[in-house]
């Protein structure tokens, strides 16, 4: 018997959002921003590699409770997160979808 759990969000699921639909949920999402590969990004300005190092450790724990995962670059000082829905997506076209924004917003929590 495995003690693992079935992901929040079943990707097979997500549809793509359209423009108007990305700014809304962009809206409430204090430091988020969509960059021209059309990824939800942020950048988080810390003290030195350990805490950059120890948020990204922390967000790959929500990603893997929610089961959706984030592309991390972990930097002195600083932890860069870009998020897009892989399956749905193309070279050079992410596509954006609520899970998205809804980890975004969990990782902003862990900043709070």
């Amino acid at each position: 018997m495995s003690d693992q759990t079935e992901p929040v969000i079943d990707c097979s699921r997500l549809k793509r959002l359209d423009q108007q639909g990305k700014l809304e949920l962009l809206e409430p999402l204090h430091g988020w921003s969509i960059n021209a590969d059309g990824k939800l990004c942020r950048t988080f300005v810390l003290q030195n590699f350990a805490e950059s190092l120890a948020l990204a450790n922390l967000v790959g724990a929500v990603a893997e409770e929610i089961g959706h995962h984030p592309d991390l670059l972990v930097r002195w000082g600083s932890l860069s997160v870009e998020i897009f829905t892989h399956s749905l997506s193309h070279e050079n076209n992410a596509a954006l979808t609520e899970a998205d924004f809804f980890l975004a917003a969990r990782i902003n929590e862990l900043r709070a």
